[in-house]
């Protein structure tokens, strides 16, 4: 077996083992008190609990505390969840309204991970794939065409 076919292997070996909401990091975390889902997946959880798929930092931390209470143990959970909202891409920033001009924005899911997160998949490597295909039609990826992504969107042009 060629090199290439043994990353190959590996990178799908790596993928099925981030479903279920957890990822490779952290799957070894389980019965050391830490909650088997990654921090990706708790924000996801969150932002699609709401009928918009949308919602402010401080109603996702809301939505943390109260549903995921044992998270709350680090001390810095929430830099953590910036941190997660502010560099990965599936998460993105959605203006709010003209009539609401308080600071801040809402954050809501790349259209390309809806389907995924649904699922509960919340695998990085493979949402940043998806987003790529998203964005990139040229690239050798499948996304799946969602009534969903057609409603988001068109939610969002508003």
């Amino acid at each position: 077996m060629s090199q290439q076919n043994v990353q190959v292997a590996s990178t799908l070996q790596q993928e099925e083992s981030c479903t279920e909401g957890q990822t490779n990091a952290n799957s070894n975390n389980e019965g050391k008190g830490k909650d088997p889902k990654s921090q990706m997946a708790f924000i996801a959880l969150a932002i699609m609990s709401h009928p918009e798929y949308k919602m402010t930092l401080s109603e996702i931390y809301h939505h943390i505390e109260n549903k995921h209470p044992r998270y709350l143990r680090r001390p810095d959970w929430r830099n953590g969840v910036r941190h997660t909202l502010s560099h990965n891409a599936c998460f993105i920033k959605v203006e709010k309204a003209v009539h609401r001009p308080r600071k801040g924005h809402y954050w809501s899911i790349h259209p390309a991970c809806i389907q995924e997160f649904s699922e509960g998949k919340f695998c990085l490597r493979r949402s940043k794939r998806l987003i790529m295909a998203y964005t990139n039609p040229s690239f050798p990826s499948e996304v799946p065409q969602l009534d969903v992504l057609k409603d988001f969107n068109e939610a969002n042009v508003e």
